[in-house]
């Protein structure tokens, strides 16, 4: 009982700081990459030869990003909560991340830590949970960022990159933003 309770927190531990790895900030220069808009007002900075597609939706704005010269194709969706939340803060929304890799839906869609990794991270000051896989070429690259002040946000997905163009998308990833709106 006593290895049981201590391989438990060895792995809780483990877990935990998986999911609290820093997303570098830092950005390497990418003077030369093009701006794409997405719907809903988000636009992020990639390579060129990239392109935004959207595509038809029913409750949500999906589409696709791709680069036929990098053959990288990821899928993304994008929209606005019915509801923006009345406990909109930063530190919630942190918790709110944090709680879903380790116990919520993250946890158990995308087996981490088995399969994936996934952390919570701030992008363009908006709480972003980031996932890649444990092994490159094997699983998902994925974001979720979402603004609580005005219920937006944006999911993108990639699968089975290898890992040069997983670093690719990951650094398309840090340049999101969703610019203020003019009211």
């Amino acid at each position: 009982m006593k290895n049981i309770i201590a391989a438990s927190l060895f792995l809780l531990g483990l877990t935990s700081s998986i999911c609290n790895q820093s997303f570098k900030k830092e950005t390497t220069n990418h003077s030369d990459w093009i701006k794409l808009s997405l719907p809903n007002g988000w636009i992020l900075q990639a390579p060129k030869g990239f392109r935004a597609k959207t595509l038809q939706g029913i409750d949500s704005e999906p589409g696709v990003i791709n680069s036929k010269q990098d053959s990288i194709y990821l899928q993304f969706d994008s929209g606005t909560e019915m509801m923006k939340k009345r406990d909109c803060s930063f530190t919630n929304n942190i918790e709110k991340a944090k709680e879903s890799i380790e116990k919520g839906f993250y946890k158990t869609f995308y087996k981490i830590p088995s399969e994936h990794i996934a952390y919570v991270d701030t992008i363009d000051n908006k709480v972003a949970i980031i996932v890649r896989p444990t092994m490159s070429g094997h699983g998902t690259v994925a974001i979720n960022i979402s603004d609580c002040k005005t219920g937006e946000w944006l999911g993108i997905t990639g699968t089975d990159l290898t890992l040069v163009k997983e670093n690719i998308v990951l650094d398309i990833f840090k340049t999101i933003k969703l610019p203020k709106k003019e009211e």
